[in-house]
Parts: C-alpha cells; sequence; structure tokens
C-alpha cells in the first residue's frame, strides 16, 4: 500500500475490526483480539471504539434472533 493511503487506513480499521472480531470462535480470543489493540492508537480511543462496536453488533444480533431475524452478519 502507497504510504499516503496509512493514515486513510488506519483510520478505517476501527470500523472494520468490530465484525471481524466477532467471526473469531471463542469469547477468549475475541477479548484478546481487543486487548491487542494498543491503548494509544490511532485514533485516539480505537479500543474503546472497537470495543463498543463489538458490544453493539452483539446486542443487534440477539435482538434480532430474539424476534426471529436473521442478524446483518449472517446473510449471505
Amino acid at each position: 500500500m502507497p504510504a499516503e493511503f496509512h493514515d486513510l487506513a488506519k483510520s478505517t480499521l476501527i470500523y472494520l475490526l468490530p465484525s471481524n472480531i466477532l467471526r473469531l470462535a471463542t469469547l477468549e480470543e475475541r477479548r484478546a483480539a481487543i486487548d491487542s489493540i494498543p491503548d494509544d492508537a490511532h485514533p485516539a480511543f480505537a479500543k474503546d471504539i472497537v470495543r463498543l462496536g463489538v458490544q453493539t453488533i452483539w446486542n443487534n444480533d440477539k435482538r434480532a434472533e430474539k424476534n426471529g431475524k436473521t442478524s446483518l452478519r449472517n446473510r449471505g
């Protein structure tokens, strides 16, 4: 990847990581993946943003299952 795109790539990771982390098989693997994000990652609060993203997707999936619907992650 060209160097001029590095900042853009880093900035978009917080949006891609939550769904990829939820694809991990176990809770321990998911926790380890979140914990592996450096506390000083770019952008600021990246670890917290990813953690909240994982929790939001998880809650939405559980709510969809409870209402007899398919989660967005499991389609296709």
